[in-house]
């Protein structure tokens, strides 16, 4: 049997336009394999770009600016308040995670946790064994992080330097970058490729201005509320909070964890108050981010989870970042493609 060269331009453009797509998809997975850096500078730069279209896009129609005086402001004030935050914030929140690590390591490798169960000595013996198994673990990966972010200083100074200048150039010249990707497939499937690329693009505009909005959400209200509770860890932890809800589900997990650890350095009024905190703004995080992506394609979470698994084995941290969007990207693919043969 002789197989049907998948690139011939009779076949039917559909067909047509499925096969190239794969075939870039897959060039772009191995790109991001051999290098992850410059594959983590232009899916940052490419995120920031989205994102910002809609307030450089308000600023041409509505206040009648020039296309590039509009992207030129709205570059300049979103860098801008990056420097900002980083001058101000970042000298004190490494600081605060210094402190944060001598609290976790003294809180375990002194035992000061036996203290909270004086009065429980049968809850202490229960407790003693698992926190044994897991405190050199817990320690091992604090060490680790902190370790790797002394290592890889140059690295990340690299990576802001080429995510501003990709921005930045890439930016200006988005739209004609958005016309000519049409040019990637034969023309007798521009239509085809026109109308999945516009969806992919509206989803996943939708899906990162939503994350954004929601991870900021967190972020601050964790952070101001353990700065208005006396925590020295204020910083870190909202910082920490802002972070990992970029990470749908397990995400999630990764910020309690240290928040619970907090917990038992609070005092009981304290602690009661940060859990009901946190019981409070996830579900409120979580309708806001329903209410953000309506029309948006959703993904069962197993599947996220399984995803974020394959994606951050195959990627590392870029990789348990971009595992949704690939999500998208897939559900928009079987939407588009598999659904109409599997009905046919």
């Amino acid at each position: 049997m002789v197989m049907r060269n998948p690139f011939d331009k009779n076949r039917p453009p559909k067909l047509l336009f499925e096969a190239y797509l794969l075939f870039y998809v897959s060039l772009i997975l191995l790109f991001g394999y051999l290098s992850p850096l410059a594959f983590s500078v232009v899916l940052t730069a490419f995120a920031i770009i989205i994102v910002l279209e809609p307030v450089a896009g308000w600023l041409i129609h509505k206040r009648r600016m020039r296309f590039v005086l509009a992207h030129a402001l709205t570059l300049i004030v979103f860098f801008s308040c990056v420097l900002l935050l980083f001058a101000f914030l970042v000298p004190s929140t490494l600081k605060e995670a210094g402190g944060f690590f001598r609290f976790v390591e003294d809180f375990f490798g002194k035992r000061r946790w036996e203290t909270f169960f004086q009065l429980r000595p049968e809850t202490k013996e229960l407790l003693s064994p698992t926190i044994d198994k897991i405190y050199p673990k817990l320690l091992s990966f604090f060490e680790s992080f902190v370790s790797g972010l002394q290592k890889s200083s140059m690295t990340l100074l690299n990576f802001i330097f080429y995510v501003v200048l990709v921005t930045a150039y890439w930016t200006f010249f988005f739209p004609t970058f958005k016309k000519s990707i049409l040019h990637l497939f034969p023309k007798t499937t521009t239509e085809e490729a026109r109308r999945f690329l516009r969806e992919l693009y509206h989803q996943l505009k939708r899906y990162l201005s939503s994350l954004i909005l929601v991870a900021t959400f967190v972020g601050i209200v964790i952070g101001i509320f353990l700065l208005i509770i006396g925590s020295q860890y204020a910083l870190i932890l909202g910082f920490w909070g802002f972070f990992t809800n970029f990470i749908p589900i397990v995400g999630v997990a990764l910020e309690l964890i240290p928040l619970l650890i907090l917990c038992f350095s609070l005092g009981i009024g304290k602690s009661v108050a940060l859990l009901v905190l946190i019981s409070i703004v996830h579900p409120v995080a979580f309708i806001m981010f329903l209410n953000l992506m309506k029309g948006v394609v959703q993904l069962n979470p197993v599947v996220i989870i399984l995803l974020i698994l394959v994606c951050s084995q195959l990627f590392g941290i870029v990789g348990s970042l971009i595992a949704v969007p690939v999500g998208i990207m897939f559900r928009v693919y079987w939407r588009s493609f598999i659904v109409p043969r599997l009905s046919a």
